[in-house]
């Protein structure tokens, strides 16, 4: 007669000898160091297989956590770096709880994506609709701003102080003609997608607080399939006049709560939102801080390197040149690349149009 009981480490095993006397004996149980067997990783393990778990992290790109580099014990760091990676897949909930599992492991073993296939163009512009220069100018820009459009074929297109019916239509009618739709809008602020790679999910607007002097602020949004994916785009233009850029974040704040409601409606992956706009920061430091807040916000921590292409300026008025007031943000390692269109003819009257190439999969 016999059995058996483990503890951590150690066991006894417990058997009768002819005699009746009991024995005692300490057993050790050899630990699991099966770099393919999810059930070797937690905080504590110790072998070889933790070491490679932090090499392969490092290989895709998911070390920013260690201090000294991998080492053979399973700590909070390689936790985290785990977590992040998980992350970058999308996965949420349970799939990204910081400990490996098969397809993870599997995942890591192959080789790190060295160029991020492309999913989708991405263009954010402010085509200044919505103020005495740039309204003064319109017959010169009109169709210089569908032929930058048509030129680029971005998948989607967010645009803001899109404002006057009148001139909304010429531009949504010359881009029909190249297989553009409107997705979504209002307030000024319109999405556009090219029927080609755009299958049309769902829409709406969010009405932005606090509000300023009661008038709604709105951001607008669109869920769509991209190419055969997922994605859903955000499109808003913060406060101009009378409210301070404390106020301005706070409404971004807003935007970014009723974003993550509507993204986990759809079931949209938190890595698959992409917010454009213009914030009308006055301060470089704002700019710092919502890049900080959206990043923070929809991925749990503010580990990933910002990249300061993600808000770019446009040398709009005086008093705030050199000022980046349009951004478009979302997960950094999707980039692909990225670009500013500078145009003499829109110097002092428009936006800079911002072009982004987005990849399909998370470096």
């Amino acid at each position: 007669l016999h059995f058996e009981v483990r503890i951590g480490k150690f066991g006894y095993y417990n058997s009768v000898n002819p005699s009746g006397v009991i024995n005692w004996k300490p057993t050790t149980t050899v630990a699991n160091t099966n770099r393919n067997d999810p059930k070797a990783y937690f905080v504590g393990a110790t072998g070889p297989h933790v070491t490679w778990l932090g090499q392969r992290l490092v290989a895709h790109g998911y070390g920013q956590h260690y201090k000294s580099g991998p080492g053979p014990t399973f700590g909070a760091s390689d936790k985290e770096n785990v977590a992040a990676f998980q992350r970058g897949q999308g996965w949420t909930g349970a799939g990204a709880d910081g400990l490996p599992g098969k397809t993870m492991l599997t995942l890591l073993a192959g080789p790190p994506l060295k160029k991020i296939p492309t999913w989708f163009k991405l263009m954010s512009w402010n085509i200044a609709n919505n103020n005495p220069i740039g309204l003064s100018r319109w017959t010169k820009r009109r169709a210089k701003i569908v032929s930058t459009i048509v030129k680029d074929m971005p998948d989607i297109w967010c645009s803001q102080e899109n404002s006057t019916a009148a001139r909304r239509k010429y531009i949504e009618d010359n881009l029909k003609k190249h297989g553009y739709r409107r997705l979504s809008g209002g307030n000024g602020r319109y999405t556009y997608g090219n029927t080609k790679t755009v299958k049309h999910v769902a829409d709406g607007n969010f009405d932005i607080k606090p509000q300023y002097l009661g008038a709604p602020k709105w951001a607008t949004w669109t869920v769509d399939n991209i190419n055969g994916k997922i994605a859903m785009n955000v499109n808003f233009h913060l406060e101009y006049r009378g409210v301070s850029d404390a106020t301005r974040i706070s409404q971004m704040k807003d935007v970014i709560r009723q974003t993550k409601t509507v993204a986990t409606k759809y079931k949209v992956p938190l890595n698959s939102v992409f917010y454009s706009g213009d914030t009308n920061f006055k301060s470089a430091k704002s700019i710092d801080a919502i890049e900080l807040l959206g990043i923070a916000d929809l991925y749990d921590t503010a580990i990933i390197q910002i990249d300061k292409p993600f808000a770019t300026f446009t040398n709009w008025l005086k008093s705030a040149k050199g000022l980046r007031i349009d951004i478009v943000f979302g997960h950094p390692l999707r980039v692909v690349k990225h670009a500013d269109q500078h145009l003499s003819l829109y110097s002092t009257s428009d936006h800079t149009p911002l072009r982004f190439i987005i990849g399909d999969r998370v470096r």
